[in-house]
């Protein structure tokens, strides 16, 4: 992801956070006659999604108020959430929480300590880290609850609707830009900022170990 220009990797959350408020929505549809907490949860979560796609909307303004003509971004993120939703839950919650933490650790490891970065772009990639924490651990709740409804056959079929799905990394070569090239990432050690979640898939079940607290 260090090789993507800012304003594509800013553009791409926007993209993706349109199914996974879709996802969220469904979800929470579970618990409404239910536990009323788990509602609070999921309401709040849909809430930041969709505060993140209007920050995103604003930095692409703002980034192209003083950039060069000529960039383009021409993924629908409608047509990328309708495929997306074709797939089951199982599928949709795994990429979900893929995502949420390939996040957390890219910021750590590639915008966090680069000093030479824009302090703006910095502090709109920090706030976002803190809620994405809190997101992955209730995607890995979510993840559990589902995942135990599944038999074997069920939940392989659901892997490999998984590894359908478009990938975020993958939607990038076909954002046109005709911008400044990107400067290449380097190695770095990773920043003591914690990453939410640790999920692991062992046998026919999930085990969930959830550590975060943000600052």
């Amino acid at each position: 992801m260090s090789q993507i220009q800012g304003r594509t990797y800013a553009n791409i959350f926007g993209l993706v956070e349109r199914f996974i408020n879709a996802k969220v929505l469904e979800l929470g549809r579970d618990h409404a006659l239910g536990d009323q907490e788990a509602v609070e949860a999921l309401v709040r979560f849909s809430d930041e999604e969709l505060k993140h796609q209007a920050l995103f909307r604003r930095v692409e303004a703002m980034v192209g108020e003083v950039l060069p003509d000529g960039y383009r971004f021409d993924i629908d993120p409608d047509a990328v959430a309708r495929v997306v939703l074709g797939k089951c839950t199982w599928a949709v919650l795994v990429l979900t929480l893929d995502i949420e933490l390939f996040t957390q650790a890219h910021y750590r490891q590639s915008i966090d300590p680069d000093a030479e970065l824009s302090g703006l772009f910095k502090d709109v990639f920090l706030y976002h880290w803190k809620e994405e924490c809190q997101h992955a651990i209730l995607d890995e709740l979510e993840l559990a609850r589902h995942d135990a409804t599944l038999m074997a056959k069920g939940r392989d079929r659901a892997v490999d609707e998984f590894i359908e799905q478009p990938m975020p990394a993958t939607l990038s070569p076909i954002a046109g830009a005709r911008s400044a090239p990107t400067r290449r990432g380097r190695s770095r050690p990773p920043s003591s900022l914690p990453i939410a979640g640790n999920t692991s898939i062992r046998g026919p079940g999930i085990r969930i170990s959830p550590r975060c607290s943000p600052a």
